[in-house]
């Protein structure tokens, strides 16, 4: 294997340990691993877990010797990874429609975290609704509880005229479409503000469009074009190689106060973390908040206690102060 295999390799089982095994994976998968009891689903998960990191552990083993030992050893109870068969690829367990959905729903899950974080807005904020494509309707509506998770939105609407949420715009891109057409580059404006904005973009995305300009034939690609995308009052969108997601950003009262909790369960984590808490530690919370804060909390005890295993919330003052979307509120947690 000379440098670039080498590192060739290492990169790609990185970017599978942190993309699709942790990242997602794991982070997805985390509520089963935690369930009570020992049910099918949970033995599942454990044992995907378990393949998993065995087959990564014998094939870091030639580049990564020592963690790659220590993995395989303390998971097996066998002596060393470094003389175990080395793992051989299963092409016919390979699912092209599973991997083809889940890909799908990762690139629209990217795009909505990064549409938030472009519009300063907190992923703990409930949003009503995201709105994709209705073409993909039939390839992942059953994988829609995905979506609503990562981007915590309360639904998905599958939509054929996403025109009704967007505006498309596309100019030439003068420092690329200059060069190629010279003297025909204010024709290729013009026949640009005459084209369906929508369609144009759709098709030069697949490849090369034929335009005469001038008189003279052109093959247009993506790189002459300069599309842009406004989204219409009350949404936002996010774009990547023709696939949309579209945020509906009206907050609702009852969407505000969900986003209260989010923020206050989150910080309660956070102290339970800090202060070297058991996962299974019960707690008591300790709060003194605002009239707004107090009446979401209230509203959502039973809520916030199942997530944070605590047995009482109890108002308290002179307790460490945290801003809750705007809100000064003071926070603490004990352990019983």
């Amino acid at each position: 294997m000379d440098e670039y295999d080498h590192m060739k390799t290492v990169r790609s089982i990185g970017d599978f340990i942190s993309e699709d095994l942790s990242n997602w994976y794991i982070r997805r998968a985390r509520r089963r691993f935690f369930a009570e009891g020992m049910d099918l689903d949970k033995q599942a998960a454990y044992a995907t877990t378990y393949e998993v990191l065995i087959g990564l552990a014998k094939m870091m083993a030639p580049v990564a010797p020592f963690i790659s030992d220590e993995i395989y050893t303390k998971l097996t109870g066998e002596k060393t990874v470094h003389i175990a068969m080395y793992p051989t690829s299963r092409e016919d367990l390979i699912d092209e429609k599973v991997e083809e959905r889940m890909d799908l729903i990762k690139t629209l899950v990217n795009l909505g975290r990064s549409t938030r974080e472009q519009e300063k807005l907190k992923v703990r904020q409930p949003l009503s609704k995201v709105i994709v494509d209705g073409r993909y309707k039939d390839i992942i509506s059953d994988l829609t509880n995905l979506i609503t998770e990562e981007l915590n939105v309360k639904e998905v609407q599958f939509e054929d005229d996403l025109d009704k949420y967007m505006n498309f715009q596309v100019k030439p891109n003068f420092r690329a479409a200059g060069p190629v057409l010279g003297k025909n580059v204010k024709a290729f404006g013009a026949a640009l503000a005459q084209a369906d904005a929508k369609e144009l973009s759709s098709r030069l995305a697949t490849g090369p469009v034929e335009m005469e300009l001038g008189g003279q034939k052109y093959e247009i690609t993506e790189d002459l074009v300069d599309v842009r995308i406004s989204s219409k009052e009350g949404f936002v969108v996010g774009m990547d190689n023709n696939v949309f997601t579209i945020l509906d950003t009206t907050l609702t009262p009852e969407l505000i106060e969900q986003g209260y909790v989010r923020e206050v369960i989150s910080k309660i984590q956070q102290l339970r973390k800090q202060a070297d808490f058991e996962m299974m530690d019960e707690i008591r919370i300790y709060m003194h908040a605002d009239d707004e804060i107090r009446a979401a909390v209230e509203k959502a005890s039973d809520f916030i206690k199942d997530e944070t295993i605590a047995v009482s919330i109890e108002d308290r003052e002179d307790l460490p102060v945290f801003d809750i979307n705007g809100h000064k509120t003071g926070i603490a947690v004990e352990r019983i």
